[in-house]
């Protein structure tokens, strides 16, 4: 009985005082569909993240079925109106981290070198801006970015229409573990405790 007490102080100081920072991935797979077609959504929603799109239609966005001869192997989306914004942004309206995505032309075949432009809304005000060009072909591309502390991330793709996929994201305000500390002389204080009526009872 001992033994396991000890077992079990040890393994809360090694595993307490850190922080835990929520981590997600948004890659669509939900949506995947048997099919030979396109189906449209107004807007996407998983792990705690709404994509929109300011036209606020309801085929604002599209994305192909598993036998559609645009299919790249995975499902990715894409907003299907040009000149227009796509808003990623918490549910709960809190600040995230946006690590990176994937992007892949829509239309391989006549899809040249492009431009997607990122803004960020920054916590507290301001704004940051990322571009990076997707080069031509249906093979996604990984980008990474630097948004960190936002309220929301924002891409135009112009006269091109993108594919994405794999969006990585953090929450930027991790969930803080309480320090070992106290928790320990908690169990010690137990342990003491228990030693105690042991040597009563002897």
């Amino acid at each position: 009985m001992m033994s396991k007490i000890y077992a079990f102080l040890f393994a809360l100081a090694l595993g307490l005082g850190t922080t835990v920072t929520q981590a997600a991935v948004l890659d669509f797979e939900d949506l995947a569909s048997p099919g030979s077609g396109m189906v449209a959504l107004e807007s996407y929603s998983a792990d705690g993240f709404v994509i929109t799109s300011n036209t606020g239609l309801a085929d604002s966005f599209g994305y192909m079925q598993t036998g559609a001869s645009l299919y790249t192997g995975s499902t990715g989306l894409f907003n299907a109106y040009f000149d227009t914004l796509t808003v990623l942004v918490r549910e709960d309206g809190g600040a995230f981290n946006l690590l990176s995505l994937d992007l892949a032309h829509l239309f391989a075949e006549t899809g040249a070198p492009g431009l997607v432009i990122f803004t960020g809304n920054l916590v507290g005000g301001g704004t940051v801006d990322q571009q990076v060009w997707v080069t031509g072909g249906a093979t996604a591309q990984t980008f990474a970015l630097g948004f960190e502390n936002v309220l929301s991330v924002s891409w135009a793709h112009g006269d091109s229409v993108f594919q994405f996929d794999n969006i990585e994201l953090t929450d930027a305000s991790p969930i803080p573990v309480p320090e070992p500390a106290p928790l320990l002389l908690l169990g010690l204080g137990l342990l003491s405790l228990l030693a105690g009526r042991r040597r009563k009872a002897v």
